[in-house]
């Protein structure tokens, strides 16, 4: 039997499908196995999440919704239908979940001796966003601009793609001027890299 929250829940979903809805409530989808234990594994409030069988056809996803009832996290049941409906993913795995990703500033990106903090620059596709900030978190970076033309951060393709990296390597969307302000304030040097651009030094092929 539904009721008027799982009916709530279910309009929620629909609108965070949006980016006009993600960036209003400040909240996000996070669908498949492996992304919702990413999240919870990071501790990131969640709102609710629908569930279908389909989640429960192997022993992570039943270990997944015991967690998510164990964390009291507001379950929707739904048909496989129904919430392949919902999903974004080509090959849904029974769960959406609404998260709350931390919002960060350039302030929280740590700046020690040696630090990395990648930047890009109108990087439109967010699947490549997400793979970006998959790879800078294995490799240690400190953190991630994302300047004017990039993808939202926020976006369930970025979060997917980023396979929970989202969740933990401080990512910021700022414009740059307050990008070039805060380099300065931190001493931060800027190293500028284009497909198309030219070698700082010529390459030696070997004979």
């Amino acid at each position: 039997m539904s009721t008027s929250g799982d009916g709530a829940l279910l309009t929620l979903i629909r609108d965070l499908a949006r980016r006009r809805g993600r960036e209003r409530r400040g909240l996000a989808l996070a669908e498949g196995v492996r992304l919702v234990e990413e999240a919870l594994a990071a501790g990131v409030p969640m709102r609710g999440a629908a569930v279908s069988p389909t989640l429960e056809a192997t022993p992570r996803g039943v270990s997944l919704k015991s967690a998510l009832v164990h964390r009291g996290v507001r379950l929707l049941e739904l048909a496989p239908a129904e919430l392949d409906e919902l999903a974004d993913t080509e090959h849904p795995q029974g769960v959406v979940a609404v998260v709350e990703p931390r919002v960060w500033s350039l302030a929280d990106v740590p700046t020690p001796r040696g630090a990395v903090v990648l930047v890009l620059d109108a990087v439109q596709d967010p699947g490549n966003v997400g793979a970006v900030l998959r790879t800078a978190l294995g490799l240690g970076a400190s953190g991630l601009v994302a300047l004017k033309g990039t993808a939202e951060l926020a976006n369930p393709k970025v979060l997917g793609g980023s396979m929970g990296a989202a969740f933990r390597l401080p990512a910021v969307s700022a414009d740059a001027g307050a990008l070039l302000a805060w380099a300065g304030e931190r001493g931060v040097e800027l190293w500028v890299a284009a497909a198309d651009g030219a070698p700082l030094l010529p390459s030696r092929r070997r004979s």
